[in-house]
């Protein structure tokens, strides 16, 4: 089944700065892409190059049956049939919430007559539960609600596919958390394809079906967040995307030697001859245990589970454990595996 949206060898510059480098990318209908990286790395670039807000200098977008973008044809924004949610909501300061819901309506290519037009505004505010508060200006709306209303206001015209840049960046955790949930489960019930980009990693695995990890201009893998989480592609995304133990590891067959002993190893990434290996293992695969010669020489209470820093000599290990297995500062622990070790060729 050929993809709703299909970027191929997108390469974009800015000037003499390359900035994009082919970039690869597919979804299906339906699909919610999150686009994660760090700051800089091309992710709002991408963004505009798919609305066509800027020009590819070669490469193909193609979204249902358009070609968006191709050597030789670039269709401008306003005929690409997408939505788009900004940063920071870009409400209209002079419209009512509704008025601004029903402005993309006026834009549409073939107009939508009044009455349609009114209905489909209903429906929208009833889709973000912001009806009681059709007539209000912007300025009587919180960060949430404002977002939401950005949402509505991409999703009126029914566009193809709805582009998101960090819209959730300047809310507080709790209520960016809530909205996330609000967000995909209202693209979730109208099935629009949707692209995300934020450079929160929680965001990105906590939200997406698909996430695609850009770094430094290029996408360094795209899987499900399952994936790219347990078996990152490279030791770069490994870091991105949570904790982790990063140890020196001695190839020993099929297994790996390291601070922790002898185990079994799965490749992360292109297989090696190498017998000097990177490994990788998550804090929540490691467990304590009533005896060693571990210290405990830090703890980060989360409420849920806390992080306990090791030392043993000059070496550290990060272990997350649950909160009735939280030790105490200066307690001799042990610490044994509870789930996978991966191995990255050393470079």
């Amino acid at each position: 089944m050929s993809a709703f949206l299909e970027i191929t060898d997108l390469n974009v510059s800015y000037g003499h700065t390359q900035v994009l480098f082919d970039i690869n990318l597919a979804a299906q209908q339906g699909d919610f892409v999150a686009i994660a990286g760090p700051s800089g790395c091309g992710k709002t670039t991408l963004l505009r190059t798919i609305l066509g807000l800027e020009r590819a200098q070669s490469g193909t977008i193609r979204l249902g049956r358009s070609i968006l973008t191709m050597h030789g044809i670039h269709l401008v924004p306003e005929k690409r049939n997408i939505g788009w949610v900004p940063q920071d909501a870009a409400l209209f300061p002079m419209l009512t919430v509704a008025e601004n819901i029903a402005f993309s309506l006026a834009k549409t290519p073939r107009g939508v007559k009044k009455q349609a037009q009114s209905g489909r505004v209903d429906e929208l505010l009833e889709l973000i539960n912001l009806t009681s508060l059709r007539n209000r200006m912007p300025s009587e709306l919180s960060g949430g609600q404002a977002q939401r209303v950005a949402l509505a206001r991409a999703l009126a015209a029914q566009p193809q596919l709805v582009l998101m840049d960090e819209p959730f960046a300047g809310l507080d955790p709790v209520l960016r958390s809530d909205l996330r949930a609000e967000v995909k489960a209202i693209l979730k019930s109208s099935s629009t394809t949707a692209l995300l980009v934020t450079h929160d990693q929680t965001e990105a695995l906590s939200i997406a079906d698909t996430v695609a990890l850009l770094n430094q201009g290029r996408i360094e893998q795209v899987g499900s967040p399952s994936v790219v989480y347990n078996t990152p592609a490279s030791k770069w995304v490994a870091q991105f995307l949570g904790e982790a133990n990063h140890l020196v590891g001695t190839r020993r067959g099929d297994e790996v030697e390291t601070i922790l002993g002898t185990t079994p190893f799965t490749w992360s990434g292109e297989p090696s001859e190498q017998e000097t290996l990177d490994v990788l293992i998550r804090p929540e695969s490691l467990r304590i245990t009533d005896s060693g010669d571990w210290k405990v020489t830090a703890i980060e209470y989360c409420g849920h589970d806390a992080l306990l820093t090791l030392q043993r000599g000059v070496d550290r290990l990060d272990v997350r454990v649950a909160p009735q297995e939280i030790r105490s500062r200066g307690d001799e622990v042990g610490v044994a595996l509870a789930g996978p070790v991966l191995a990255y060729p050393t470079t």
